[in-house]
Formats: structure tokens, sequence, C-alpha cells
């Protein structure tokens, strides 16, 4: 098969004949899991392109069987981001070299140090979404991808009881 450009939604076939045989119904299955109903019908319809892993295990627990019986789960993907919303359930990640590497130094430090490296981690990822962001809006980024330290803001300067702008005025 190939590209067309033309992205349809492609419904769980896999999921659907698992639901079907278990006989069970989607509001049987959201009362299991605590997942809304609508969502549930969205991961069946294909509509939701990246299902949560939690909601993924909830659904395969509900029915009694496995994730990869169920959904898709390519073996060579890229390296998922575990995300926050994720913190306290059952994750299976496949972790690079060096994010076993800084796994296990977090792991085995003090907690001072703990907060010295998650306060760095966190202002890195902020910086890096800010620049993110920047480079998305079209905002010029300097050469070096370091912040300026200067906000862009967008000022309305209307007279408030004309309605003209401020360049009308002058």
């Amino acid at each position: 098969m190939f590209d067309t450009g033309d992205e349809r939604q492609m419904k769980n076939e896999k999921l659907q004949k698992v639901i079907d045989s278990k006989g069970i119904t989607l509001k049987d299955l959201s009362e299991q899991t605590n997942i809304p109903m609508t969502t549930l019908r969205r991961i069946v319809l294909g509509s939701v392109t990246h299902v949560k892993t939690a909601n993924m295990h909830a659904i395969a627990r509900a029915l009694n069987t496995s994730v990869d019986a169920i959904f898709d789960v390519p073996s060579g993907s890229p390296i998922q981001p575990i995300r926050p919303d994720e913190a306290g359930e059952p994750v299976t990640r496949t972790l690079s070299r060096d994010e076993s590497f800084l796994l296990y130094w977090y792991q085995n430090v003090t907690a001072e140090d703990k907060n010295n490296i998650y306060e760095f981690a966190r202002k890195t990822y902020y910086k890096t979404q800010n620049l993110l962001a920047m480079k998305a809006s079209g905002v010029t980024v300097p050469a070096n991808g370091e912040d300026n330290g200067y906000e862009q803001i967008e000022l309305d300067l209307r007279d408030a009881e004309s309605g003209r702008s401020s360049e009308a005025l002058l």
C-alpha cells in the first residue's frame, strides 16, 4: 500500500472482534475501565491515533487479553516518551542505553541531587518547548538557540472611544 496523502480512519478490527466475542458493550467496557464511552468508541473507530498506554492496558485487562492481541503496537517503532499522566501505571518501554544510564544514575543519588536533576530537566524542557513554539509561530530564533530573555508581546493600541489605531491618531 502506498501513501496517497488521504488519511482515513482505520477501525480497530482486532479490538472490535474481542469485544464482540466477549459479548460486552462499550458501556460495560467503559464502566470496567473508567474510560469514557466516547473515548472507547473513538479508539474502536480508529479516530484516536495514539492511544494512551494506560488505556491500552486497562482495556486489555478488562477483556482478559494482552495489549498486543487488540492493538497494533509496532515492535521496531521509535521509543515513545513516558508521559506524566502515565505515572503510577504499568508502562512497558524499551529504553535506549542513555535513558537506562540516566534512570540508573537518578535512582542512585541523594535526594538533593535528585532535586537538582529534576530542576535542570524541567528548565531545559520548558526552554525547549518555548523555542519550538517560537519557531512554529515564525519568530526569529537566535542562531545559538538561546532565548534572548525578551518576551514577544502584541499590543492592540486603539483609542477606546473612536476605535482608531494608534497610528491613525499620531
